[in-house]
């Protein structure tokens, strides 16, 4: 697994399934600063950059990728029963798209999918934006050795 086919895979996700209108890539400040994309529509699926643990000794080192994904809808910030039905909603997105990852890591579409150790938490309204919604944290399975290659240095 690469960069690329990994953000292509949830790229995919977001435009096959029936509820989800707009899909974004990056980090937190991408995500904060989503105004400066004006064809995002809600629900929208945006996918957190990787982050890459290390972990053995000099003599034996890999690293353990974790990825996250989020699913957000615009909520009236003043409105606590609509903010209830979007987080329902966004709930159901959330274990949809779980269970897209568990059956396409069967059928061996994709083989970089792990649950162990995965979290699935709730995005409340941190901001006055009225976003609510789940992220989901879990392992890339596919750890990512780190060699020396000298042909790579003068």
């Amino acid at each position: 697994m690469n960069l690329t086919e990994f953000k292509t895979y949830f790229e995919t996700i977001a435009t096959n399934h029936v509820a989800i209108e707009s899909f974004l890539y990056g980090g937190l400040k991408r995500i904060l600063s989503r105004n400066d994309f004006p064809n995002l529509q809600f629900p929208m699926l945006f996918l957190e950059k990787p982050s890459f643990g290390f972990e053995g000794n000099v003599n034996n080192i890999q690293s353990k990728p974790r990825a996250a994904f989020v699913i957000l809808k615009n909520a009236d910030i003043q409105d606590p029963a609509e903010q209830d039905t979007i987080e329902e909603e966004m709930f159901t997105i959330a274990l949809d798209i779980i269970a897209k990852m568990n059956q396409d890591y069967k059928d061996k579409i994709i083989g970089f999918y792990s649950p162990n150790n995965s979290n699935l938490e709730a995005i409340d309204t941190i901001t006055l934006d009225g976003d609510i919604g789940w992220r989901y944290e879990f392992t890339i399975s596919d750890p990512m050795l780190i060699c020396y290659n000298p042909e790579k240095w003068n």
